[in-house]
């Protein structure tokens, strides 16, 4: 069930959200659950019964940890049986993150070279395993670390684990983004009226823009890179640029909306990566609580950059590798990684240098370097990938004509309207003058012909899922 579906917006939300309100202050967090629990089932996930079971290891393992008796029995003293219960935790977390999302990968390569099927290689991978079982190592951690003082009960702790908002496809969220709204929040108009800006500006960027941008790579996709000169090639490229984003930053403020209207204040997680000037920027700016978890939870523990540059550099080298693997372990993601590793190296070693002296450059190598890196991002196939890429670089391919007509003139023609709408939004100006004067009536009927249109568009048209529901 996704947020841009009529089940969610027209059913599951307006009930869930009457039933909290009426609920009062000591039931909503009852309610919560119940309500989150019914959209992981109702979503389709086959597997709800590992998630319960991982939803009690944790929370058995970090009940655990709080404790300062020792196993005097066995010997075993405090921080030694802590050091245990953390093991167990990540250990279970990341077994069964690997058996959905990379043991079919491996049976997929052990096929290849005995020939034999097998049926682990069709394993579903369970609504939002990726996410969740960053959340769930988070917490372990940080509760191994002493960084909560009071052990949250049980049902705070599954509304933390499994709250619908963000279950799904992030914002990866800590414990500690959200224990003081789950102990006891308050819910004023003012959370209401932001709740809904966000809610309504996300499913705009979902439905209206990424959506019909998905258009623009399949004309060229459907194509294939023989069929193509070299400014379509940049053109669909950055066609499926500027649909991830939306989609997946639309999907992050949909979920930060409906948190606000919930009483809960969960942290942004997009901050207009494309207006970057380098790509270190852009990941600070680009899913920043994954990028936050990486930092904090592999980064900085391996010495991030206080070592020296070799070190800091082999640092970079291991969370991008496990970047990477984290989308899935096939090869274009690790090249993917490996792309984004090189140019932090060079960025880091000489070009941020440059950038910060002449900020146009930095846009201007970003505006190659995005669309790049997103194609190796989208494309399996590394034949036809190292062939789309010639077209782009190639001048030889700048004149060939598909199909009897100029490829290029149609598609500004088609879609160039879009493209260019698109890329305004990706740029820090309409957010800003919505947060400035929300409360005007102008931009609020602007708003509400947003939703409309966008309710329109949703009940005429196809239910297409988040993009990073497959993560």
């Amino acid at each position: 069930m996704n947020f841009s579906s009529p089940d969610f917006l027209l059913r599951f939300l307006p009930v869930f959200l009457i039933v909290y309100y009426l609920a009062g202050p000591k039931l909503r967090n009852a309610v919560l659950f119940c309500g989150s629990a019914a959209f992981y089932m109702i979503s389709g996930s086959r597997y709800v019964m590992i998630m319960i079971m991982l939803l009690i290891i944790n929370y058995l393992a970090t009940d655990r940890m709080y404790s300062t008796e020792s196993y005097t029995r066995i010997g075993l003293p405090v921080e030694v049986r802590r050091e245990l219960h953390l093991l167990m935790a990540v250990g279970c977390n990341l077994v069964v993150l690997f058996c959905f999302k990379y043991f079919g990968t491996t049976m997929t390569l052990v096929s290849h070279f005995t020939g034999k099927t097998s049926a682990t290689e069709n394993l579903i991978l369970p609504l939002g395993l990726s996410f969740f079982t960053f959340q769930m190592i988070a917490y372990d951690i940080d509760v191994y670390k002493r960084r909560y003082k009071k052990r949250p009960d049980f049902l705070m702790f599954l509304n933390f684990a499994i709250m619908f908002p963000y279950v799904s496809s992030g914002p990866i969220v800590r414990y500690g983004d959200v224990e003081s709204d789950i102990k006891t929040r308050e819910i004023t108009a003012r959370h209401l009226e932001k709740g809904a800006v966000s809610f309504i500006c996300g499913l705009a960027m979902k439905v209206l823009l990424a959506d019909n941008l998905a258009t623009v790579w399949s004309e060229i996709w459907r194509r294939g890179p023989l069929g193509i000169d070299l400014p379509s090639a940049w053109f669909g490229a950055w066609g499926y640029s500027l649909r991830l984003y939306f989609d997946f930053a639309g999907y992050s403020l949909m979920a930060i909306g409906i948190g606000s209207m919930l009483g809960f204040s969960l942290p942004d997680n997009f901050d207009h990566p494309y207006a970057a000037v380098s790509m270190t920027d852009f990941w600070r700016r680009w899913h920043i609580t994954l990028g936050r978890w990486f930092r904090d939870y592999i980064y900085i523990p391996l010495g991030g950059s206080r070592r020296g540059m070799p070190v800091t550099i082999l640092n970079l080298l291991i969370v991008w590798c496990l970047t990477a693997v984290w989308h899935d372990a096939s090869l274009h993601f690790l090249l993917w990684g490996g792309f984004i590793f090189v140019l932090l190296v060079l960025e880091k070693t000489f070009l941020h240098k440059i950038f910060d002296r002449v900020r146009l450059l930095g846009h201007l190598y970003m505006m190659i370097a995005i669309p790049l890196s997103w194609l190796i991002f989208n494309v399996s196939d590394i034949t036809v990938l190292v062939e789309y890429v010639r077209r782009m670089f190639d001048p030889a391919m700048a004149g060939v004509v598909t199909e009897g007509l100029d490829l290029f003139r149609y598609m500004i023609s088609q879609y160039g309207v879009l493209m260019a709408v698109g890329a305004i939004f990706a740029t820090p100006a309409p957010a800003h003058l919505i947060r400035k004067y929300h409360d005007k009536l102008p931009i609020r009927i602007v708003l509400c012909i947003l939703f409309i249109v966008s309710v329109y568009v949703m009940m005429t048209g196809q239910d297409n899922p988040f993009m990073y529901f497959s993560f």
